[in-house]
């Protein structure tokens, strides 16, 4: 007898579909959806936050006629980090005061430097001169200290 005759032909296994999936990968599916919607919800909350700022800096960056125009952008720019009412009552040494709690403390001695004096001759008779050392002190406090990511409220601050 030839063992060769006995031997039956090859069968090839049924097609194996992808459908269903497995339960592991629509896991892993949600959770990459929810980590996408995080991470745009993120991005789009930290552009909201530094709008105010970047808006801040283009128009110092741009033609500045006097320091009040510089005390104002930084005014408003503060508001929008910070409560108004405890803002808008700020002027020289406690502006200032205000400005140095914001900023790092390796930017303090240059920005007092710069901005003293601009801050504390503000509502002198004749100063509607441009201050171009205050207004590098203000750009250097929008870019090193807003936003305002220390949590805390002014009220916090300044008691």
């Amino acid at each position: 007898m030839d063992p060769l005759a006995q031997l039956k032909d090859i069968h090839i296994p049924a097609e194996v579909h992808n459908y269903p999936v497995a339960y592991g990968w629509w896991i892993l599916l949600a959770v990459i959806i929810v980590l996408v919607a995080i991470c745009v919800s993120a991005l789009k909350k930290h552009k909201r936050k530094v709008q105010a700022k970047r808006a801040a800096i283009k128009h110092l960056s741009g033609p500045i006629t006097n320091n009040d125009e510089i005390l104002t952008t930084l005014k408003w720019a503060a508001t929008h980090y910070f409560p108004r009412d405890a803002i808008a009552q700020l002027y020289g040494k406690e502006l200032n005061d205000f400005m140095l709690k914001q900023l790092p403390e390796k930017y303090h001695q240059k920005f007092n430097q710069l901005a003293e004096p601009g801050l504390n001759s503000r509502y002198k008779v004749n100063e509607k001169v441009l201050d171009k050392d205050l207004l590098q002190a203000a750009l250097l406090w929008l870019k090193h200290a807003l936003p305002a990511n220390n949590g805390q409220k002014i009220g916090e601050e300044m008691s």
